[in-house]
């Protein structure tokens, strides 16, 4: 893959700016959350934020990654965080008009992930034409960061807000860290790969889309390595579903609050690690190894019902996500030809969040339908959780076992062409 000369200051000033964004972004996310419940009294209600959250994600991802490829990747950025300005800016209204509801909230929960949607794949396909290849897990690793840093900033910082400047505060300085986005990217530059298609009108968008998924699957080593990807997110479905019941079947919800802070602690520890290791050299060995080491911190958090060893369960597989990711997004950068990049990160990201609603769906069915039957009360989703556990570790193994994957890094990438 051809790079552009490094631009790591340009990257740095991008990566600061987008965790400032996404902090402000999950406190609003948390305000608006906490409005519905308390407004509503009705989980139901709640679980509707997370579904309005999720969908466009999987929607409208994949026609962002086509965007990236064609048009200015800092422009999509731009506008992506210009649009979500502008949705909070019409919140900002309501709320001060009192005139806020649960549709409006999930209006506005649709249209901010929908503009999240459509900047992903550009970010992601942008860290690569600023950093040079040698840089890029830590680079990946500090996106990784950026991630587990707003997740464990966002609630604790709006529970301690909320009270001092109600919703409206939030939401002016969510307004502010979009601000924040807009002004650093209309001061830098980022290389734009020369474009092979044209996505204009609906059919040749679709097209272009089709020609993404046909690259992958040409590339054996790569639709292998999104096969185990998708085990792997499935494992974390089952893992994003079950964690909370598993634990309040022994714990109360304090121990509950104190697992998941362990999970995010061990994310950022997994990310730093990544920063200042940069990873194994073949970065399939962090890819395939991470993902084993996954699989049996899953499979541990069925072993006993006690705190201690759920929390040991939680920093084991939390440990090991940022390494997959990083490694992964490394490999996928390196392989991808620059003006295909953002239509695969965009399939990643489908395939990542797609995959957790269906895993968390299917892990109630199975949970009260055949372990807890077959296992008791007691352990039927501590044992669907050792058996959920075994797909990343079973499918990391046969991985390995692919000519296709491990020959991935030695072949070379298709060159593309960078233009301005």
């Amino acid at each position: 893959m051809t790079q552009a000369p490094s631009r790591l200051g340009t990257f740095v000033a991008l990566w600061l700016a987008e965790l400032v964004s996404l902090t402000g972004t999950a406190m609003t996310g948390f305000a608006l959350g906490v409005w519905v419940y308390r407004t509503t009294g009705s989980a139901a209600q709640f679980a509707g934020v997370v579904t309005v959250l999720y969908l466009p994600q999987v929607l409208v991802t994949l026609v962002g990654g086509v965007l990236a490829d064609r048009y200015s990747r800092r422009r999509l950025i731009l506008l992506a965080n210009a649009g979500g300005a502008a949705v909070l800016a019409v919140l900002i209204v309501l709320v001060a008009a009192d005139a806020l509801s649960v549709p409006l909230v999930y209006a506005v929960t649709f249209l901010v992930a929908t503009c999240g949607a459509i900047q992903y794949p550009a970010f992601a396909s942008s860290v690569p034409q600023l950093v040079p290849e040698r840089l890029l897990p830590r680079a990946n690793s500090m996106v990784q960061m950026a991630n587990a840093s707003s997740r464990l900033l966002a609630p604790a910082l709006a529970a301690v807000l909320i009270p001092v400047v109600g919703i409206l505060g939030v939401v002016l300085i969510d307004l502010v860290t979009f601000a924040a986005m807009v002004v650093v990217l209309a001061v830098i530059r980022i290389p734009q790969p020369a474009a092979t298609g044209q996505a204009t009108g609906v059919r040749r968008i679709l097209g272009d889309v089709a020609a993404g998924w046909a690259y992958i699957s040409r590339e054996r080593g790569l639709l292998i390595l999104l096969g185990f990807f998708s085990i792997a997110n499935i494992a974390a479905g089952f893992t994003l579903a079950l964690l909370p019941p598993l634990v309040l079947e022994f714990g109360t919800q304090s121990d509950l609050g104190f697992i998941l802070s362990a999970e995010g602690l061990g994310w950022l520890a997994g990310a730093i690690l990544m920063i200042v290791w940069g990873g194994p050299r073949r970065r399939i060995h962090g890819v395939l190894g991470a993902g084993i080491v996954f699989g049996i911190g899953v499979a541990m958090l069925g072993v006993r019902a006690a705190v201690p060893v759920v929390v040991a369960g939680v920093l084991v597989y939390a440990l090991a996500l940022p390494v997959i990711n990083a490694c992964n997004a490394t490999i996928w950068q390196a392989k991808v030809p620059a003006d295909m990049l953002g239509r695969a990160f965009a399939t990643l990201r489908v395939v990542a969040l797609a995959s957790v609603p269906v895993s968390a769906l299917t892990a109630g069915v199975l949970a009260d339908a055949v372990f807890t039957p077959l296992l008791g009360e007691e352990r039927g989703i501590a044992g669907l959780l050792m058996t959920v556990g075994l797909l990343p570790i079973v499918a990391g193994i046969a991985t390995y076992f692919s000519r296709h994957v491990r020959d991935l890094e030695r072949e070379p990438a298709p060159a593309a062409g960078v233009g301005r």
